[in-house]
């Protein structure tokens, strides 16, 4: 029974050790890789398409983040007689506000502008984008984290403001977290 106790203690012990490690820590650098799905409204066109990129951030605090997001979307256009290809960038700044930083499973906001641009890279970016959504980071290890986004996006055409469309970003990916203070030190 004393041996049964003591293993329970153990493990309760590692357990609390493990969520106290998992956490969102302030001043740290963010890299997240992440593949996705991208829903286009239908009166533009597009027929919905998988996605990938990558979001870059810095946390200012445990609650507060700042992220800068790109995205490609390699879209087909629904009316085009031989499923004609425009690639699609997105291109976005948004700050994420987390609860329950201190725990392993960390739900949170995001807000954010930025823009989304159709065709060859020459072009100029066409609309406007403003977005909102929800995520969660799970942690799996002290700075790594599997990661779900859901976002809202608002995309304004800047030929017609008149012209606005809802879309929506599905995301999984991974996070990892690097100590500011560490890496600049290296570097330095």
């Amino acid at each position: 029974m004393k041996k049964i106790f003591i293993s329970l203690v153990s493990l309760m012990m590692i357990g609390i050790a493990a969520t106290a490690q998992a956490e969102i820590k302030d001043e740290y650098f963010s890299v997240a890789p992440f593949i996705g799905g991208y829903v286009f409204e239908g009166n533009e066109n597009r027929k919905e398409s998988a996605t990938a990129g990558v979001r870059l951030g810095y946390n200012y605090t445990e609650n507060l983040v700042i992220e800068g997001v790109f995205n490609y979307i390699p879209s087909e256009l629904e009316d085009a007689p031989n499923a004609s290809t425009q690639d699609v960038y997105g291109l976005a700044i948004e700050g994420l506000y987390h609860f329950m930083p201190d725990s392993k499973l960390v739900p949170f906001i995001a807000l954010g502008i930025g823009g989304i641009h159709f065709g060859s890279p020459d072009n100029e970016w066409n609309n406007l984008a403003l977005d909102y959504g929800v995520g969660l980071k799970y942690f799996i290890k002290d700075n790594i984290a599997l990661r779900a986004d859901a976002r809202h996006i608002l995309s304004i055409d800047n030929d017609d403001r008149n012209k606005r469309y809802n879309n929506l970003l599905i995301a999984f990916g991974i996070d990892f977290a690097f100590d500011s203070k560490k890496l600049l030190a290296k570097f330095s």
